[in-house]
């Protein structure tokens, strides 16, 4: 299941790729896939499966089931308004206009790239499944 870990990673790139050239709603969106990977791959290591949801929120709920390895359901308390408005550009993407400025943009990156460097470094000292 390392593929998950891997596509996390580029859609990470990808929503670097999408702010460089002003495709804000894509940043959104690619960091919304980017967090949910990650967070699907983290749990398939733990457990050996991963929940069939594309809900971010859902993801780190279960994580905080699973006894919150490396403080993760915390990154979601302290960022979930923020969370909130990426994993509704997940719907809105694709079936509503919906428009994200240049902030949100950056604001999703940092984020996207905070949470990246903290499943790396759990990964390091978590016991795999």
């Amino acid at each position: 299941m390392s593929f998950l870990r891997v596509n996390a990673k580029q859609f990470l790139e990808q929503g670097k790729f999408s702010l460089q050239r002003g495709f804000y709603n894509l940043v959104l969106f690619n960091i919304e896939q980017s967090i949910q990977l990650n967070l699907k791959y983290l749990i398939y290591s733990l457990t050996g499966d991963f929940p069939k949801t594309q809900k971010i929120s859902d993801l780190f709920k279960f994580i905080k089931i699973l006894n919150n390895p490396c403080n993760l359901y915390d990154f979601y308390e302290n960022n979930k308004d923020f969370i909130s408005i990426i994993e509704f550009s997940y719907i809105s993407s694709r079936y509503l206009p919906q428009s994200f400025s240049e902030e949100d943009a950056k604001k999703a990156i940092k984020l996207g790239e905070d949470f990246d460097m903290m499943i790396e470094e759990c990964m390091k000292v978590m016991p795999k499944y």
